[in-house]
């Protein structure tokens, strides 16, 4: 018999306390394989950035990058660590688009790539070692703009605008429909690398902007946006569950992200 935090296990036997996969993977092949389906996975969405900037554009197609600090909540895997409790603080993220303006209406839609990071750290105690919750969306969304004030082009005289067309002509609502790949990690203190679970999930977005516009082709737009993932399974997550676990702790929970965006863009037109 060997004890370990606490708890006693026979040696043929160990505990499977982090048990996230069917093998572990051994350190110096863990990291490797880790890193190379993280690296296939990053150059699939670069691919697909890519095509957004060499299809043919339009002179009105307009490129983008944005920036934003994001706060998640997903209630059921917080249980994890007990009541009113979360196993990941707030994160950050960044995305690129490419938006085609309509000709007919105001409305705009706009492909988009991107990637968020969310994690927590938890400090050794004399139950467990360090311990480290991670969690990274990929994402792929079409976003649709709409400017509701001015749907049907009302306003033409762009260089004489009043205060209030202005911000008819630059607020607008976005709906985005996507699908995300998500990888879900933990790792405790002197334990082997775990190859991290990956789910695709489906998600539906939504927000809200103003475009501000500056000389030499910029564009600023700060926006507020949240997306909601209906379902999404961390597969193995009760393995390490204790004492201080809600009664409602899930493995699967919704996934709800609210997102400060800033958005940089240059204007081809």
């Amino acid at each position: 018999m060997r004890t370990e935090y606490g708890r006693k296990y026979d040696l043929k036997s160990p505990p499977r306390d982090f048990n996230f996969v069917n093998k572990k993977i051994k350190s110096k092949n863990g990291r490797f394989t880790e890193v190379k389906r993280r690296n296939q996975h990053i150059s699939c969405l670069l691919f697909s950035l890519f095509l957004l900037l060499c299809c043919p554009l339009r002179t009105e197609a307009q490129i983008g990058v944005s920036l934003s600090y994001r706060y998640i909540n997903a209630p059921y895997w917080g249980l994890l660590l007990g009541e009113n409790s979360t196993i990941f603080k707030n994160g950050h993220g960044f995305s690129a688009d490419y938006r085609i303006p309509l000709s007919e209406v105001r409305m705009s839609l706009m492909p988009e790539v991107g990637f968020s990071k969310f994690s927590y750290e938890i400090p050794a105690d004399i139950r467990y070692p360090d311990r480290t919750f991670l969690v990274q969306f990929f994402n792929f969304q079409t976003n649709a703009n709409i400017y509701a004030l001015d749907f049907f082009k009302k306003i033409k005289d762009r260089e004489n605008m009043t205060a209030a067309e202005n911000v008819a002509r630059s607020f607008f609502v976005q709906i985005s429909p996507g699908v995300g790949m998500v990888y879900l990690n933990y790792r405790a203190a002197n334990e082997d690398m775990l190859l991290p679970p990956r789910r695709t999930a489906f998600f539906l977005g939504a927000g809200a902007g103003f475009d501000i516009h500056l000389p030499n082709y910029l564009t600023l737009t700060p926006m507020i946006r949240t997306q909601h993932y209906p379902g999404v399974r961390w597969e193995g997550l009760s393995e390490i569950r204790d004492e201080q676990t809600g009664d409602f702790f899930r493995e699967e929970t919704y996934v709800n992200q609210f997102a400060f965006t800033l958005r940089m863009e240059l204007r081809l037109h």
